[in-house]
Order: structure tokens, then C-alpha cells, then sequence
């Protein structure tokens, strides 16, 4: 019986020798098609793998620059949703400035970021004056929108940006009240859909 099974054993054997160096052979090739087109420039979907690096990619392309989201993206070759949240992260360390204006990289009008050599804890659009000594949130909500006319906030990004940690809806209301516009659309901070609040 053992002798009869022994020629179909190593047949079966041979089969899925075969079988396994075949997958070898595709895998190792899969392998060097995936390294050729992660190398590649001209296949912009696929970026080296950073090691945690990003945030630094980000940070210097925007030292000496002032540039769109898309461009900091294809600069650095880090998503636009990612390179979104690593500003925020970076503004949380570094004066992050972002203010409406062209883009040194593609030339468009839109919101550019630029990073300020000087540290601090600035978040993007801060470039309001140190908060003034007795200040009520209602003034100093009314001169941070006077200084970005033309920029909307929300309650939120507001009271980051003014270093208060008070919710300001009674502010805002007050600013509204002398002037100031709401609606629900994208904060010129951290670019959500919400109830932001500026002055035209």
C-alpha cells in the first residue's frame, strides 16, 4: 500500500515545489516593481517612508516660503489630510503663520502658511499683538478680528489663537453685535465647517 502511495507523494511534492518557487518569483518581483515606483518621481502617489520625519519635511518647507496646502503636499510628498493635521501639530511648538495671499509655489491667491523662525506658541493666523493686561475676551476677540478682516474664525480657534482657555461664544455674540458676520463655513484655522465669525 506504502508503495503505491509513494509515487503519488512525490509527485504532489514536486507540484507544490513548483507552486512555491512560482509565488517566490512573483512576490520578489511585486517587491522590486513596489521599490522602482516608490523611487520614482514621476509616480507622485508614493513617498519614502518618513520615520516619523514629516512634521520636520513640513516644518522646513515652509521656513523661507509661504505656501498653499497642495504645495506643501507635493513638496513633501505627505497627503494634504495629513499635512493638514501636522501644521496644526507644528503651531503647537512654532510661530505658524497663515494668512491669506499668493502661493510662492504655484502663484495662486489662496490661504498660504509660512513658519516664522521665532519660537513660541502661535497658531496659524496668529499674528494678533501679546494680549493686553485686563483685556476683556470681548475686546480682545473684537481687535484679533479687526487685525484678520476678511478672515473667519471659529469660537474654538478663537480662543487658541488669543491664548485664552474661557469659552468666548459671549465674545463673539458681542463682536456679531457690533458688526461682525457668522456663518457656518470653513475656519481660516483649522479649516472645519463650523460657526466662524469675522469682520468684511
Amino acid at each position: 500500500m506504502h508503495a503505491l502511495l509513494t509515487p503519488l507523494l512525490l509527485i504532489s511534492a514536486a507540484t507544490l515545489r513548483t507552486e512555491v518557487a512560482g509565488a517566490v518569483t512573483v512576490s520578489r518581483a511585486l517587491i522590486e516593481r513596489g521599490r522602482q515606483r516608490r523611487l520614482s518621481s514621476t509616480y507622485g502617489r508614493l513617498r519614502p517612508i518618513g520615520g516619523g520625519s514629516d512634521a520636520g519635511d513640513v516644518a522646513l518647507a515652509i521656513t523661507d516660503a509661504s505656501l498653499c496646502l497642495p504645495c506643501i503636499a507635493k513638496k513633501t510628498g505627505v497627503p494634504e489630510h495629513e499635512t493638514e493635521a501636522l501644521l496644526m501639530s507644528i503651531a503647537t511648538t512654532l510661530k505658524l503663520v497663515a494668512i491669506p495671499g499668493h502661493c510662492d509655489g504655484c502663484l495662486d491667491r489662496g490661504t498660504t502658511f509660512h513658519l516664522n523662525r521665532t519660537t513660541g506658541n502661535g497658531m496659524p493666523g496668529a499674528t494678533a499683538a501679546a494680549p493686553v493686561p485686563g483685556m476683556s475676551p470681548g475686546a480682545a476677540v473684537w481687535r484679533y478680528l479687526e487685525e484678520h478682516r476678511g478672515q473667519m474664525f471659529c469660537t474654538q480657534c478663537l480662543g487658541r489663537a488669543l491664548g485664552m482657555t474661557r469659552r468666548l461664544d459671549r465674545a463673539v455674540i458681542t463682536a456679531e453685535g457690533r458688526g461682525a458676520r457668522r456663518r457656518y463655513s470653513a475656519c481660516q484655522i483649522c479649516r472645519k465647517d463650523r460657526l466662524v465669525c469675522g469682520l468684511p
